[in-house]
């Protein structure tokens, strides 16, 4: 019997991904963990050098958003509930900001390059943010970026995901159950305008919180 995709990925909202260690590991080898009641402090992400490619197909680096504050989080156009969810606080965190929202550049950066192409990232991100930008890239540039943030993420195959929909079959086209899901860290990651990492933000920081963080961050 096929597996409905959301009630899968549904039933792994109740675990999140353990802080990845400071050093070693690789990617796809993150432990998962129940949440706790209440999210412990984060450290600021380390930042550093990276080449990706957005949205409009351009490939950027890290200096191309110096100048100006980076709120980054790393996700895929594939995720049912998580990564639009999170999305949308990073977005209403922007709108909270108000003009002060013109010094900060939103960032989505694919976990899931081999689906995310730039034209993909591109209708998806405009759902969201005007100012939001996506970020793609080869495998060993994400995970190179990744590992720079601390994040962690891996492919969960789903027997049955791939199946082929029957009403897509009649009309000749693909199905819209991708094989898999990506599970990822959930965290959004706040960079100064020099690329300094300054916060780190788990999930289910309110959309206030965050950009009154942000604000106080800012004025130091």
């Amino acid at each position: 019997m096929k597996t409905p995709f959301i009630a899968l990925a549904l039933a792994l909202a109740g675990v999140v991904l353990a802080p990845a260690p400071s050093q070693g590991g690789g990617e796809g080898q993150t432990a998962v963990q129940p949440r706790p009641a209440q999210a412990p402090a984060l450290k600021a992400p380390t930042g550093g050098a990276f080449t990706l490619v957005d949205h409009s197909g351009r490939t950027v680096s890290e200096r191309d958003f110096r100048g100006r504050y980076m709120l980054v989080y790393f996700g895929y156009t594939y995720c049912p509930d998580i990564c639009p969810t999170d999305l949308q606080t990073m977005a209403d965190a922007m709108d909270a900001l108000g003009p002060a929202g013109d010094r900060v550049r939103p960032v989505m950066v694919s976990v899931d390059p081999e689906r995310d192409t730039p034209a993909v990232m591109a209708d998806y991100i405009g759902l969201f943010h005007p100012r939001l930008t996506g970020l793609t890239g080869t495998r060993q540039q994400v995970a190179a970026l990744a590992r720079l943030y601390g994040a962690r993420y891996f492919k969960l195959f789903y027997p049955g995901l791939d199946d082929d929909d029957d009403d897509k079959k009649k009309d000749g086209g693909a199905a819209d159950t991708p094989g898999y899901i990506m599970r990822h860290t959930s965290n959004t990651y706040l960079l100064g305008p020099d690329g300094r990492g300054l916060a780190t933000f788990p999930r289910n920081t309110g959309p206030e919180a965050m950009a009154r963080e942000i604000r106080r961050l800012m004025n130091e």
